[in-house]
């Protein structure tokens, strides 16, 4: 039956499959596991030849490390492609792979990217395939894990982050940073209300589309206890970045004082919906723009 009072998904939100795309998972992935597998690492290997080249290093570390991101979204748009040549390619298992996906799409099978907490260990960027949890990156954090994981969604345990203080417990595990409330930045606070800081006192604004979704949930509520509750930056590492930023066009606040960003949450919550859409791709913009400028700078002293 329908939920019409169905929370809408946010973006790359994992959710459980509904029964329509359970029914056609069943129908036409079910009983060909190893085809589709076979599918999935042909499109990984695709992905390698490109990606490896870039030279991308994540933490110093050498491709696959910390690329799930890359590499599933490399997947994700690559597919239409891949589908479209699939006659071009020798391998009959991989192109029965691609017949089957092929098939389930017509009937309505959807394919999305999603990211989330796996199994309370870290962040993953995968792929829900009707009511299956594919992972096209499975070993860019073990590389002894084989490269493709196939699992039926209710399995792979990856759950959507629920509110900041999640994200940043995953984070502190996971990439062993610290989080601190963004107050020098209060009119992005809304969206964006946390920095990060690195043990060699690299920081950064995090931030992805999911996040900034989930800011503005329930009147951006979720960043209004945020830049409530976790620490600020210290007096130190704020001079350093007023140094940077004291000609940005970007608002900047020297000050250890978090009612202005407190004030932005609210003033937002309270815009018409044109305005909430203009905000939302400047701040998404703003991420970009500001970590690309943050990568300059290291701060110095004790990380708390």
């Amino acid at each position: 039956m329908l939920n019409l009072n169905a929370k809408p998904l946010l973006p790359l939100e994992p959710h459980v499959a509904d029964n329509k795309q359970h029914s056609l998972s069943a129908q036409y992935l079910e009983s060909y596991e190893s085809d589709l597998l076979a599918m999935w690492n042909y499109l990984r290997a695709s992905a390698d030849e490109e990606l490896s080249c870039k030279n991308l290093r994540i933490d110093g570390k050498a491709y696959p490390y910390g690329q799930c991101y890359q590499i599933s979204t490399w997947v994700l748009d690559a597919f239409p492609r891949i589908l479209s040549q699939k006659a071009k390619v020798q391998n009959t298992q991989v192109r029965s792979g691609l017949d089957k996906i092929e098939t389930f799409l017509r009937a309505g099978g959807e394919i999305r990217r999603i990211w989330g907490d796996l199994r309370g260990e870290y962040f993953q960027n995968a792929l829900q395939v009707g009511s299956y949890y594919v992972d096209v990156s499975n070993d860019t954090v073990d590389a002894t894990k084989p490269p493709v994981e196939i699992l039926p969604f209710n399995q792979a345990k990856i759950f959507a982050i629920k509110d900041f203080n999640h994200f940043a417990d995953m984070g502190r595990r996971y990439w062993k940073r610290e989080f601190y409330a963004n107050t020098v930045f209060p009119q992005l606070a809304p969206l964006l209300p946390l920095f990060s800081v690195g043990a060699q006192g690299d920081i950064r604004f995090e931030g992805n589309d999911y996040t900034l979704a989930l800011a503005s949930e329930n009147n951006f509520a979720l960043s209004k206890e945020a830049i409530e509750s976790f620490p600020q930056l210290s007096k130190e590492w704020v001079e350093i970045l007023a140094c940077y930023f004291k000609d940005s066009k970007y608002e900047f606040v020297a000050t250890a004082d978090f009612t202005l960003a407190q004030k932005a949450c609210i003033d937002h919550a309270n815009s018409p919906p044109l305005s909430y859409k203009e905000y939302f791709n400047t701040s998404t913009m703003s991420l970009i723009e500001i970590n690309k400028k943050l990568e300059k700078i290291k701060l110095t002293g004790e990380i708390k």
